[in-house]
């Protein structure tokens, strides 16, 4: 589910360079859209989960419980931690390098 979520806001935010913005524009404006979607694929995972934990077996909870506590880190890791990281690569990078990283020349 994480790498559905890194494919998916990567994909977004890509999308958005191409519309001819900035980069730190993009950034902005490509987590704020793929938020929705992020909560959205999670939320319905984790109402899995719970259904799961509310009429399984013992190792059904088990696995209910291992699914919530990942989701919920992944979560927290998609909408907070690698916005932040990019950030701080771009304020960091040189032409060249966001070149590499970004598939445009820094604007």
């Amino acid at each position: 589910m994480y790498t559905l979520e890194l494919a998916l806001r990567n994909r977004i935010l890509f999308l958005v360079l191409k519309d001819g913005k900035s980069i730190k524009k993009s950034i902005e404006d490509g987590y704020a859209n793929a938020l929705s979607a992020i909560l959205d694929a999670n939320v319905t995972t984790l109402i899995a989960a719970f259904v799961l934990y509310g009429y399984g077996s013992s190792s059904i909870k088990g696995f209910a419980i291992t699914i919530s506590i990942g989701i919920l880190a992944s979560m927290l890791t998609a909408i907070f931690c690698t916005k932040g990281v990019y950030q701080s690569l771009y304020s960091k990078m040189s032409d060249k390098d966001c070149k590499v990283w970004f598939g445009i020349k820094r604007g």
